[in-house]
């Protein structure tokens, strides 16, 4: 009888070991369409017996999850660049569109029509319509830079939601993991299947590295740690919250991203979240650096020439656009947005009260030599004053205001080697100090008269050398734009940005093509074959039915035993 029991006890162990591991099959069949499943594989362990007998039978000793713990992080890793370089080339052609470059709307176009009006101007001094089309052409070139800057700012608007979304996702996701991270640990501990949690982790893991590049790192109670960059993310059923400060630069709002509990801050690495801070604290930030530089460099250099020039009359009053912090301040540290130099400049008095009328040309002398008493915005004014027929007053705010003691007097200037004139903006064309507040001078708008063609003590009907001088500044170096001229600045900044946005996106190709190249790997390993699949759940239910068979042999020999009693 014993003989017949241990028979049944095989047949017995065989039956239930073959049907687990038909389930287990039929799980992986049942996943053969999930991306995040992986394959699971039934182990069967002979059951050792007596030395006379053999073996008692087989078990189900286990079923393994087939991972590769290294491609996995490495999947991990790759779906980090690829979102990356995803969100970077999405930007950098949204902004190059922006630029607008290959259309005839875009601010070289307009660079070029601003200049080509001063050539205009040059052969037609006295024209009212050519002074009018300089004026013109500013305006639409001005409209097209700070166009220009409003989209890039509407772009860190834009960025800085998408922080927000991201760090919103990344603290929702660890906070899933830690969760999993405690029912892994509790389901390790008492025996329980853990394959279905570990494949949730998995998921969030990749969702997670799509945020930001990170390291997970297996522990022996079969929790994950996870790392962003050296700080941890999750640390068994503890999840780090990241939380978003807003601060002011200028007249843009950046993010700051720092960790709740340290107050650490961080530039996340990698993935959509790290693109995004790249664009933000680089890219963005760059162009409307490049954009306000350019800007700067137009109205400074236009200006110098500009303040030194004459129109087809003088002033009777002028009030400088930009203003000192401190009167009594040298100028060139005095808080001008714009350095002068030592040298001095010309006023010239025109008295039309005599026949005909006279000039009275004095030299205002600027020391900004390091040696000796400088010049200040109040020693400036003094000067002024001494002149015959004109007065200058300081306001309380700091701007300086010049005017003739009546109508019969106006003032031109000339020969400005301080750069003065134009650093305060006096007699200049443009006012501002960069792309978002460049205009053109009012005083100009109101009487184009005043655009200052000509260059000469005596301003006489068809001078236009200070024309010819503007019209040059395309092909003129200028140091604040790093020895570039004004055009090949702004060629060298759009440039930039396709030579990134092609790089961009040659990144992209390459990173598609490793995660397809990873993704290939994994699911070889942990992919559900269906054929194979199908191979190995016909070969346990074979398994199966010879137990079943088995068991009814035995079970007949058993009643014939007990017919014999």
């Amino acid at each position: 009888m014993g003989l017949i029991n241990g028979s049944l006890q095989i047949g017995r162990s065989a039956i239930m070991a073959h049907q687990s591991a038909m389930q287990a099959i039929g799980n992986n069949i049942a996943n053969a369409g999930n991306t995040n499943y992986t394959r699971q594989t039934p182990h069967l362990s002979s059951v050792p017996g007596s030395r006379l007998d053999g073996g008692a039978g087989v078990l189900l000793t286990g079923i393994e999850r087939q991972i590769d713990a290294a491609i996995e992080q490495r999947l991990r890793t790759g779906w980090s660049d690829k979102s990356y370089d995803q969100m970077m080339s999405d930007y950098l052609a949204r902004m190059e569109t922006l630029y607008n470059e290959m259309t005839t709307n875009d601010i070289s176009t307009g660079l070029s029509a601003f200049f080509n009006s001063f050539s205009a101007l040059q052969i037609n001094p006295e024209d009212g319509t050519a002074r009018s089309s300089v004026i013109h052409e500013a305006q639409s070139l001005i409209d097209q830079i700070q166009s220009l800057r409003k989209d890039l700012v509407g772009l860190y608007t834009e960025l800085t939601d998408s922080t927000i979304e991201s760090v919103d996702g990344i603290n929702k996701i660890t906070k899933q993991i830690a969760d999993l991270n405690v029912r892994i640990a509790q389901a390790t501990s008492t025996g329980v299947g853990t394959g279905s949690l570990l494949d949730q982790r998995d998921a969030l893991l990749k969702e997670l590295s799509e945020f930001a590049d990170i390291l997970a790192i297996d522990q022996p109670n079969g929790t994950v740690t996870v790392y962003m960059d050296t700080d941890p993310l999750v640390q068994y059923d503890q999840a780090r919250e990241l939380k978003i400060e807003k601060v002011a630069e200028g007249d843009v709002v950046v993010p700051k991203v720092y960790f709740a509990d340290t107050g650490k801050e961080t530039h996340i690495q990698g993935g959509r979240a790290g693109a995004v801070d790249d664009l933000i604290h680089q890219i963005v930030r760059g162009n409307l650096n490049d954009l306000d530089t350019l800007a700067a460099g137009l109205i400074f250099e236009v200006n110098k020439l500009h303040s030194s020039g004459q129109g087809l009359h003088g002033y009777t009053q002028v009030f400088s656009s930009n203003r000192v912090t401190d009167s009594h301040a040298a100028l060139n540290n005095a808080g001008l947005p714009f350095k002068p130099v030592n040298g001095s400049f010309m006023i010239t008095v025109k008295d039309a009260t005599t026949h005909p009328p006279t000039e009275t040309v004095t030299q205002i002398n600027v020391n900004l030599s390091g040696m000796g008493v400088p010049t200040t915005l109040a020693e400036l004014a003094a000067q002024i004053n001494a002149v015959g027929n004109i007065k200058a007053e300081i306001s309380p705010d700091g701007r300086l205001k010049l005017s003739s003691t009546s109508e019969n007097y106006t003032f031109t200037f000339n020969d400005d080697t301080s750069n003065v004139l134009a650093c305060l903006g006096i007699n200049g064309f443009f006012t501002g100090t960069n792309a978002s507040n460049i205009a053109v001078n009012s005083d100009l708008t109101a009487d184009p008269q005043l655009v200052a063609c000509g260059k000469s003590n005596t301003p006489l009907p068809g001078n236009s050398t200070n024309a010819e001088l503007i019209s040059k500044l395309p092909i003129t170096e200028s140091a604040m734009l790093g020895g570039m001229s004004i055009t090949e600045y702004y060629r060298n900044l759009v440039g930039r940005l396709g030579t990134q946005t092609a790089t961009s996106n040659q990144k992209l190709e390459v990173h598609t093509a490793i995660v397809e190249s990873l993704q290939a790997q994994r699911d070889a390993i942990s992919g559900v074959s269906l054929d194979e699949e199908t191979i190995n759940l016909m070969s346990n239910q074979r398994a199966f039915q010879g137990s079943a068979k088995f068991i009814t042999v035995v079970n007949q020999l058993l009643q014939t035993v007990l017919d014999l009693i």
